[in-house]
């Protein structure tokens, strides 16, 4: 990773599919005289809450989804070009093998990994605690915490979800929770907007 993003102009995209790649690739960017300097290449993102969470403009995938974003670092510059593609470690792949498939000189690069808490941990008994009272709403903020939240829960269903994003409202309704409200921003204040929806405070 500490290679590739020292080398950012050796691309003309990066695929960014989601707001923790996000995250890394932003404490990497150029700035100052450097990036001026350099030809730094395209960034493109999964949704718009990981674009928000990104140093400069961003393209944003129309579909919030890895083919999504294969598709549109199609869109930002032709084959062969060389693409630099963040991902989890446990992240999905197909993407990055469309983009192969495409004629695209792709390198996969794991920005960071998902690390699941004991539920022996203070924080994990907290969390659990938490799931035992039935909770009305779950909010959650990444396509992992989604899934993770899913899996704890096991039959307990919330009576709705809050997505803050596309990318993770996608991975929300695969998992088939409904009903579903995604934020039209990653802001708390688009969170609580997207949570009346679903759940009035009022009669």
């Amino acid at each position: 990773l500490r290679h590739a993003l020292s080398h950012l102009e050796d691309y003309a995209a990066v695929a960014v599919p989601s707001g923790r790649a996000a995250a890394r690739l932003a404490q990497a960017w150029p700035s100052g005289d450097r990036a001026a300097s350099l030809a730094l290449p395209a960034l493109v993102a999964v949704g718009a809450s990981t674009a928000a969470a990104l140093p400069s403009p961003a393209t944003v995938a129309v579909d919030p989804d890895a083919l999504g974003l294969a598709r549109a670092v199609a869109a930002v510059c032709p084959a062969p070009s060389r693409v630099l593609w963040l991902r989890a470690a446990e992240g999905r792949r197909e993407g990055a093998a469309w983009l192969r498939t495409g004629g695209y000189q792709v390198d996969e690069v794991i920005a960071y990994q998902t690390c699941a808490v004991a539920t022996d941990s203070a924080l994990g008994r907290a969390f659990v605690a938490t799931l035992d009272r039935a909770p009305a709403v779950v909010a959650v903020f990444s396509p992992s915490q989604a899934r993770s939240a899913w899996a704890l829960l096991a039959g307990r269903a919330p009576l709705a979800w809050v997505a803050i994003g596309a990318t993770t409202g996608a991975a929300l309704r695969d998992l088939g929770a409904a009903p579903l409200a995604i934020a039209e921003a990653p802001t708390p204040e688009a969170m609580v907007k997207a949570l009346a929806t679903v759940y009035p405070l009022s009669p």
